[in-house]
C-alpha cells in the first residue's frame, strides 16, 4: 500500500498542476479542482513517506474513500456544469465561496495526516479479549441462535412500526422513522433500539465467523447456513430503512475477518464491489422513487455517490466554516456531550438534544427545511462549530490519531481472537465515519456495538458454564 499511496501522492499534486495551467485559459471554477487534488495530496504526504506498512483494511483508507466522495468528486461537479442535486446542496452559495473554503479543507486533511503519522504506538487491548480457547463451538452455536430470531423479530417489529412494507416496489426502501406522540407533540423516532438488536445479527455473524474460520479453516455447509442467515437477518432493517452506508459496512466486516486470515482473494473482492454498485444503484433509485424525484430507473452509481452530500464534505464544511457564528453560535463543547442523552426514548423527552447536529446545521445554517436527520457536520468541522479555527485544528489532529491508535492496537492480533474482528468492524469503521458525523453520534454507534459484543461474549460464556455445570452434575452420579 506504501507504493500505491507515494504514487498517489504524486498523481495528485500533477493532476493539479496541470489543471492549474487551465485556470488562466479563463476558468476560475478549476482552482476547486485544483485544491481538491491538493487536498489529497496533502493527506496522504506524511503517511506515504513515514510509513513502512499499510494494511488494505487501515482505518486511513476508508477515510480517503470518504475523502474522495465528498470532497474531489463534488468539486468537479461545482468547477463543470452542476446538477440540480449539486445546486440543491451549495444552497445559493457562490463557487468563490467553496475554492475559498477549500484551502481550510486542504489544511484539515494535512493536519489528519500529521496526527495519523505522529503515533507510533497501539494500546494492548489483547489483555481485554477472551481467549478462543475459552470460547466452544456449542457456545456459538447458541448464540447465533439467539442472535438470529432477536434480529428477526426487532427486524418484523421495525418494519410493523414505520408503516409495513408498502404497496409499490419503491416503498419496500426508503428513509423510515416511527412517529412518536408524547407531551401532545408529534415527533420523529429513529427507532434505535430495533436497529440495535438487528445489528445483533451482525455482530455474531462476525464472530462466529472469525472463530469457525480459526478453528476448523474450512466452514461446513451448516454453519455456512447460518451465516448466510445472519448476514441478510442483519441487512434487513439498513434495506429497507435505505441505510445504503450499513449495508456497505456489513460487507466490509465481512472482509476484515477474510483479511485477517488471508482469505480475501481478488475473486471475493470485485465480487463484492460488483454487488455492492448493483445494490447501492438500485437502493438509490427505490428512495429517489418513493420520495417523488425519480423513476425508479438505475442511477449511475459513481454519480450517486457524488450527489449524495455524504463523506468528508468540502459543501458541508463550506456551509458550516461561513456560517458559524453568523448564522449558528458556537456551542462551546456541548455538543461533545449530548451522547449522554441517547439512551432516553424520544418518546419520553421529544425534545431531547439532537447526536448529530444535523437539524441545526440544516435549519440555521443553511435555512432548509428538515424532514428526519438533517445535515450532520463532520467530526473535524464540529470543532470549528465548537470553538472556531482552534477547534478545528484540534479535532484534525486528533482524529489523525485515533485512526493510526485503532490499526496499532487491532490489526497486529486480529487473526488470533475471535472477537477482534467485530471490534475493528466497530472502530475501523465509525472512527473514520466521524467524517460524515458528529462525535456523540459516533460515540454512540461504538458504544451500541461494544454492548452487543459484550451480549454475545455473556451468551457463549453461559452457554459454556452450562455445559460444565451438567457436565459436573452426571458425574456426580
Amino acid at each position: 500500500m506504501i507504493g500505491l499511496y507515494r504514487l498517489f501522492v504524486v498523481f495528485n499534486i500533477l493532476a493539479a498542476f496541470v489543471a492549474a495551467l487551465i485556470f488562466p485559459l479563463g476558468e476560475e471554477r478549476i482552482l476547486l479542482v485544483v485544491t481538491a487534488h491538493l487536498s489529497l495530496a496533502a493527506l496522504l504526504i506524511f503517511p506515504a513517506f513515514t510509513h513502512q506498512k499499510i494494511s488494505l483494511i487501515d482505518p486511513l483508507n476508508l477515510f480517503l474513500i470518504y475523502v474522495v466522495i465528498g470532497g474531489v468528486a463534488p468539486a468537479y461537479f461545482i468547477s463543470g456544469e452542476t446538477t440540480s442535486r449539486i445546486q440543491y446542496l451549495m444552497n445559493g452559495r457562490p463557487v468563490d465561496d467553496f475554492i475559498y473554503i477549500g484551502i481550510w479543507y486542504c489544511i484539515s486533511l494535512f493536519l489528519i495526516g500529521v496526527g495519523y503519522s505522529s503515533l507510533k504506538r497501539g494500546y494492548s487491548i489483547e489483555k481485554f479479549l477472551p481467549a478462543d480457547n475459552t470460547l466452544s463451538p456449542k457456545g456459538i452455536n447458541m448464540a447465533m441462535i439467539i442472535a438470529l430470531i432477536a434480529s428477526m423479530l426487532a427486524a418484523i417489529e421495525f418494519i410493523s412500526s414505520t408503516g409495513g412494507v408498502g404497496e409499490t416496489i419503491a416503498s419496500v426502501s426508503s428513509k423510515r422513522t416511527v412517529e412518536v406522540v408524547s407531551q401532545g407533540e408529534v415527533v420523529m423516532s429513529a427507532a434505535g433500539y430495533l436497529r440495535m438488536v438487528g445489528d445483533f445479527a451482525v455482530i455474531m455473524m462476525l464472530v462466529a465467523l472469525a472463530y469457525f474460520i480459526e478453528k476448523r479453516g474450512r466452514l461446513g455447509l451448516s454453519i455456512k447456513v447460518m451465516l448466510t442467515l445472519l448476514f441478510l437477518t442483519g441487512c434487513i432493517i439498513p434495506f429497507v430503512a435505505s441505510s445504503r452506508s450499513s449495508i456497505i459496512f456489513i460487507l466490509f466486516g465481512v472482509g476484515v475477518v477474510f483479511h485477517a486470515h488471508k482469505k480475501l482473494t481478488r475473486v471475493r473482492m470485485i465480487v463484492a464491489l460488483i454487488a455492492l454498485l448493483v445494490l447501492f444503484s438500485a437502493m438509490t433509485a427505490l428512495r429517489s422513487f418513493s420520495q417523488g424525484g425519480g423513476e425508479g430507473r438505475i442511477p449511475n452509481p459513481f454519480v450517486a455517490l457524488a450527489e449524495s452530500g455524504n463523506g468528508y464534505s468540502l459543501i458541508g464544511t463550506t456551509h458550516i466554516l461561513l456560517g458559524v457564528p453568523e448564522e449558528m453560535d458556537y456551542k462551546l463543547g456541548a455538543s461533545y456531550f449530548t451522547w449522554i442523552f441517547s439512551p432516553i426514548p424520544r418518546s419520553l423527552w421529544p425534545t431531547k438534544p439532537d447526536v448529530s447536529l444535523g437539524k441545526e446545521v440544516k435549519e440555521e445554517i443553511m435555512g432548509q427545511q428538515v424532514i428526519r436527520s438533517g445535515r450532520p457536520p463532520s467530526f473535524i468541522s464540529e470543532g470549528w462549530i465548537n470553538f472556531g479555527p482552534v477547534g478545528l485544528i484540534i479535532n484534525a489532529v486528533v482524529f489523525g490519531m485515533a485512526m493510526r491508535l485503532v490499526a496499532n492496537s487491532l490489526l497486529p492480533i486480529i487473526s488470533r481472537y475471535a472477537f477482534a474482528p467485530a471490534l475493528y468492524y466497530s472502530l475501523a469503521l465509525n472512527i473514520p465515519a466521524l467524517a460524515n458525523s458528529a462525535l456523540s453520534q459516533g460515540i454512540v454507534r461504538i458504544l451500541t456495538d461494544m454492548a452487543l459484543i459484550l451480549l454475545v461474549y455473556f451468551i457463549v460464556q453461559w452457554r459454556l458454564l452450562l455445559g460444565s455445570g451438567s457436565s459436573k452434575v452426571s458425574r456426580s452420579y
